[in-house]
């Protein structure tokens, strides 16, 4: 389960490696959205390559290094 030691979040994480693509005007190119026990329940692809993504699926831990709440890629795996 990750979570933010800025600020607490446990919910959104953000891949910091893929950008979006410029039509989104958002940064980055996928996130993932955590249960509440820390299993990846979605995972929303906006650029990445497919095979990426679907290892995220698999090791999650690998691939979610920013917060989304604050942006900090200080993040604990618990």
């Amino acid at each position: 389960m990750p979570r933010c030691l800025n600020c607490g979040n446990v919910t959104i994480f953000y891949n910091s490696s893929y950008k979006s693509i410029p039509q989104l005007h958002d940064s980055v190119g996928f996130a993932a959205y955590f249960s509440e026990d820390g299993l990846v329940r979605h995972i929303e692809n906006r650029n990445a390559p497919h095979e990426i993504v679907e290892n995220a699926w698999k090791s999650p831990e690998g691939h979610f290094d920013t917060c989304s709440m604050c942006g900090s890629q200080n993040i604990i795996w618990t």
